[in-house]
């Protein structure tokens, strides 16, 4: 009578199996949901003209056009356009992060009058969409004469309210000792900082 019996524990770990198994069968699907029109790209930039414009669509191309690549490339100055955007990329992380961790310091551990007021201003601009500050920008990148250059396409969004928000929660996590600590041994607020 006790040989029918499947202990409790094998049971269990069936359980965890069928769950797993579940999982990765639903992870595996998602991932293909997300990739497919990433694969649809690579497929679409090796096609030629006729195939492009097929209906129903051609999944994958009768003879592969390697040539589509060099044309793209020798149509537009794409070198260039990489340089231009790690220049922005880079210059924008670190004027973003710089600015950031100044302003969050100050925010988190200096006293002036008004601080958590000006704090709710700062974040108050998270409301704001992007989209309404494109025609002011401009016309203050026209004034500057920063059209077509790096620090017009940089400066304007270099200061980040989350930034400043996120990095001061982390300074406000961190004990006060710290930071007495420091100041009793003669550090600066930049120091301290550092």
């Amino acid at each position: 009578m006790t040989a029918n019996v499947v202990p409790l524990h094998s049971r269990a770990v069936a359980g965890k199996r069928l769950a797993k198994l579940f999982s990765h069968v639903v992870l595996f699907g998602a991932s293909f949901v997300v990739g497919l029109p990433f694969l649809w790209m690579i497929t679409t930039s090796l096609k030629s003209d006729v195939e492009v414009g097929l209906f129903p669509p051609v999944w994958i191309p009768e003879v592969l056009q390697w040539g589509n690549y060099l044309e793209v490339w020798n149509s537009a100055p794409f070198g260039q356009f990489y340089v231009n955007s790690v220049i922005t990329t880079v210059s924008g992380l670190v004027l973003e992060v710089v600015i950031g961790t100044l302003s969050a310091y100050a925010f988190a551990r200096i006293e002036f009058p008004h601080r958590n007021a000006l704090f709710m201003v700062v974040l108050a601009t998270m409301m704001i969409p992007g989209e309404m500050a494109l025609v002011p920008n401009f016309l203050t990148m026209r004034v500057l004469g920063w059209i077509n250059t790096y620090q017009g396409i940089v400066i304007p969004y270099v200061s980040s309210a989350l930034g400043c928000f996120l990095l001061r929660q982390a300074f406000l996590s961190m004990p006060q000792d710290l930071f007495d600590a420091a100041r009793i041994d003669g550090a600066g607020h930049l120091r301290i900082l550092l």
